[in-house]
């Protein structure tokens, strides 16, 4: 068990990470997931979530994989 908390755990959860996110952002699409936050905020959905929702965060997870593994 120590094993796996150790060395399995972490690398497994950025790669759940990176699929939830990209589910949602290329296969729900972006604007589908701004059109729902707007409806549940009933406020516009800024142009810095949208970046970091739909690019930065996605390849900030994707990038930080191989770091952890090393």
């Amino acid at each position: 068990m120590s094993l796996l908390d150790n060395y399995g755990v972490g690398t497994a959860a950025f790669l759940y990470g990176i699929l939830e996110v990209v589910g949602i952002m290329w296969v729900y699409g972006l604007k589908n997931f701004c059109l729902d936050a707007q409806f549940m905020l009933r406020n516009q959905v800024s142009i810095i979530w949208k970046v970091t929702w739909g690019l930065l965060t996605p390849l900030v997870l994707i990038v930080s994989v191989p770091v952890l593994r090393s």
